[in-house]
């Protein structure tokens, strides 16, 4: 997960060297994200061109819409269990989104992101940060 390992960039070496889509929203903003536009698209195929959409917010959703609600999600869940992102690393995504419902798309979405590779590495990269 995308948010996973931006925790795990801040724990490391700080804030400073977040991705610049982590403070692109609002909290405020994130949770009505999550509710408008990826709650409701949790049973869309990861094949079809709008996962890709809310994924990195192309057409006419929000930049970078699924990276950005994977970031807040994690957040949300470290704040409210006092997790550290080493212990979340092998977390079912779904638990991340925990009071905010199952969540089969933000699962669609990191599996996506996992098959271009993108996450992969940033995992492989920040998890050596964790050892």
């Amino acid at each position: 997960m995308e948010g996973l390992a931006e925790h795990a960039v801040s724990e490391q070496v700080g804030k400073a060297h977040l991705a610049g889509w982590t403070s692109y929203y609002s909290s405020k903003q994130l949770d009505g994200f999550w509710k408008k536009w990826v709650k409701p698209n949790k049973d869309l195929p990861k094949f079809r061109h709008k996962h890709f959409d809310l994924l990195f917010g192309t057409g006419l959703y929000p930049k970078m819409l699924g990276y950005c609600v994977g970031y807040f999600l994690v957040e949300k869940y470290i704040q409210k269990h006092k997790s550290s992102s080493k212990e979340l690393l092998h977390t079912p995504s779904y638990q991340l989104a925990g009071g905010l419902m199952l969540y089969t798309a933000l699962q669609q979405l990191i599996v996506y992101a996992t098959i271009i590779g993108h996450i992969q590495i940033q995992l492989l990269r920040y998890s050596i940060l964790l050892l």
